[in-house]
């Protein structure tokens, strides 16, 4: 699996831009990293780097969100994806039933 390699360079007019230059390779067959590009807020930025401990760390940080998020069992997904799409019905039963509970 190949691992993605963001790297920052700050536009003027509000919003960071990540730069695309190259495609890498580590040495001795190692995952290979890509630049890519992806624009965000100031505040997003300023946030990443917050959480990072600084600028030099968001391509970890970055790399770790991204790895969290594709991980999600796809019966998970299956699951939330079933709920969601019967979620006003089971709403709607759920309230009958506790219509009919007396509270003293």
């Amino acid at each position: 699996m190949g691992t993605l390699r963001l790297s920052i360079n700050t536009r003027a007019g509000g919003a960071a831009r990540l730069a695309t230059h190259s495609v890498s390779t580590r040495r001795y067959g190692q995952a290979m990293k890509v630049r890519t590009s992806v624009a965000l807020s100031k505040s997003v930025l300023a946030a990443l780097d917050r959480r990072a401990g600084g600028p030099r760390r968001r391509s970890a940080l970055i790399e770790r969100a991204v790895r969290s998020y594709l991980s999600v069992d796809a019966p998970q997904r299956a699951d939330l994806t079933t709920i969601n799409r019967h979620a006003k019905r089971l709403n709607e039963e759920a309230e009958d039933v506790l219509s009919y509970q007396v509270i003293p």
